[in-house]
């Protein structure tokens, strides 16, 4: 019975040991997919700036985990959104450069400066487009994903790190890997979207005001995940109060 005892107890600890000496679990594999040389003329398009405004609150604020808006002048910045052609990122050399899921960490806990996060689920917005009586048209579903620019500040005081202005945008494509130059750039591979696809095979029954009621047709986006954009990301700060936009085509 001792000798059980004692060699139950050794098997345990033996186990322990291989369990401690396994490798950590892998990462699953990046989707892959052709990567595009040209955007199809019938995708949205991800050439794109935006002036993008944080609203501003005093670090004190901030660093205290409180939200005090402030009536100061808000910090600004313009981002860009450049699609990249397979062959530009060879002739670059980027095509060496390490991408990863985007839900992976890009960064330290106690980064300082700023990160790029985008959101690993697509939002879908509706809207019903209606004709001069009000009556509506069709049905349309559209897909974004949604960027948050953050920027990471240090308190002189304590040295703790706290998230300071943020930046956020909608874009019209899927985000499946990332891959950071520097604060300031970042290149991310994504699936396009393919505009208000037909849906004849979805009808909706449109009801207002009692007995009056139509049936609309269905138009939704589509991700075309049978190839992959490379988007290149960069920003730089704007002085207070300058804006420079460029509406997306």
């Amino acid at each position: 019975m001792k000798y059980s005892r004692h060699l139950a107890g050794g098997l345990s600890a033996c186990l322990a040991l291989l369990a401690a000496c396994q490798p950590p679990a892998k990462e699953a594999p990046l989707p892959t997919a052709p990567l595009l040389e040209t955007l199809p003329a019938n995708y949205r398009p991800l050439d794109r700036q935006d002036t993008l405004t944080s609203d501003y609150t005093p670090d004190s604020g901030r660093a205290a985990g409180s939200v005090r808006l402030s009536a100061a002048p808000r910090h600004r910045v313009l981002v860009r959104a450049q699609f990249v052609a397979a062959s530009a990122m060879r002739r670059a050399g980027r095509d060496t450069l390490t991408f990863r899921h985007t839900y992976s960490p890009l960064y330290a806990d106690d980064h300082t400066g700023y990160a790029w996060q985008f959101s690993y689920l697509c939002d879908r917005s509706y809207d019903l487009p209606e004709d001069a009586d009000g009556l509506p048209l069709r049905l349309r579903r559209r897909l974004t994903t949604r960027l948050a620019l953050v920027e990471y500040r240090r308190h002189p005081e304590n040295g703790a790190v706290y998230r300071g202005d943020e930046y956020l945008r909608d874009y019209p494509f899927y985000p499946v890997a990332q891959a950071i130059v520097s604060d300031s750039v970042l290149y991310v591979r994504a699936y396009a979207v393919r505009p208000d696809a037909p849906r004849p095979d979805t009808l909706v029954t449109y009801f207002r005001h009692g007995p009056h009621q139509k049936r609309v047709s269905y138009a939704a986006d589509q991700l075309d995940t049978t190839r992959q954009a490379t988007i290149r990301f960069s920003f730089r700060p704007l002085p207070a109060g300058r804006r420079v936009d460029r509406p997306a085509r």
